[in-house]
């Protein structure tokens, strides 16, 4: 395993960036960070941060909040169902001719189908059993750069290794996993509880914000403002082409061309 040493001196290190800010919402208050999720197949174990606090009260927080859902016996029963299915569809590849593997696709599919008619929005008894965590707690964190950069180079290469099956992973925002083997090295610099009300707030002004600093809005601001500089001279141009008293220079000048044109025809002046 790498060891990075930190400085003492905390403060001259944040001062020299040689820390990362990281957020991590958990429904428990941590004091310690320990390995809690697995990177895809990999085998390997740790957290996921982002390195956006605008994304990890926008995309995440609320996940986090909701993870109780996937807790109900219905939730956990789907879950176990995709997998076998995509575990038969695989040897269904390797095995086209085997009926057995067929018929039992087509059983599962009819009963994710039931699973389905019994999640729907209408079933309120369902819904009312799923609701979520009703605090959740947001970690800031000081990562050394040179860990995240290490975990920053893992992931693209674990997506390297299959970018068609781990896209739809990677299309999820900010995020970076860092491994189980470098937590104790990550410290917590803070830890805010945030309850339903609270998250609806912050999620709020985060979401405006994101708005505001948006590229194509603001592209398109300054689109409409060009826009209305260009009519604006037009208008102008417009104005003085209806004044009978404005002094064309341009028409003067082709006017004396004419006329001097003219004047060599006459004179043969060639």
């Amino acid at each position: 395993m790498k060891i990075y040493r930190l400085s003492g001196k905390t403060w001259r290190d944040k001062a020299k960036k040689n820390f990362i800010t990281l957020y991590h919402f958990s429904p428990e208050h941590l004091t310690k960070l320990m390995p809690r999720s697995k990177l895809l197949n990999t085998g390997k174990v740790g957290l996921f941060m982002s390195p956006s606090y605008k994304s990890a009260i926008s995309d995440w927080a609320g996940y986090v909040m909701g993870r109780k859902n996937s807790k109900h016996q219905l939730a956990i029963q789907r879950e176990k169902l995709f997998e076998e299915s995509d575990k038969l569809e695989e040897n269904l590849k390797n095995n086209p001719n085997q009926e057995a593997l067929v018929k039992r696709i087509e059983e599962i599919k009819t009963k994710l189908e039931r699973l389905n008619e019994t999640t729907k929005m209408e079933n309120k008894a369902y819904w009312n059993s799923i609701k979520g965590y009703k605090n959740i707690f947001l970690h800031t964190i000081q990562c050394p750069r040179e860990i995240y950069e290490d975990s920053e180079k893992m992931m693209k290469d674990v997506y390297k290794s299959d970018p068609v099956k781990n896209f739809g992973f990677w299309s999820w925002e900010a995020q970076i996993f860092i491994e189980g083997k470098y937590l104790s090295q990550l410290s917590i610099s803070n830890v805010k509880k945030l309850n339903v009300s609270q998250f609806s707030d912050e999620y709020r002004n985060v979401s405006f914000n994101r708005f505001l600093d948006n590229p194509n809005r603001l592209y398109n601001e300054q689109f409409k403002r060009e826009e209305e500089q260009r009519k604006r001279k037009q208008e102008e141009e417009r104005a003085k082409d209806t004044n009978p008293n404005r002094y064309d220079y341009k028409k003067e000048m082709e006017q004396r061309r004419k006329e001097f044109e003219e004047y060599r025809k006459k004179n043969q002046l060639y």
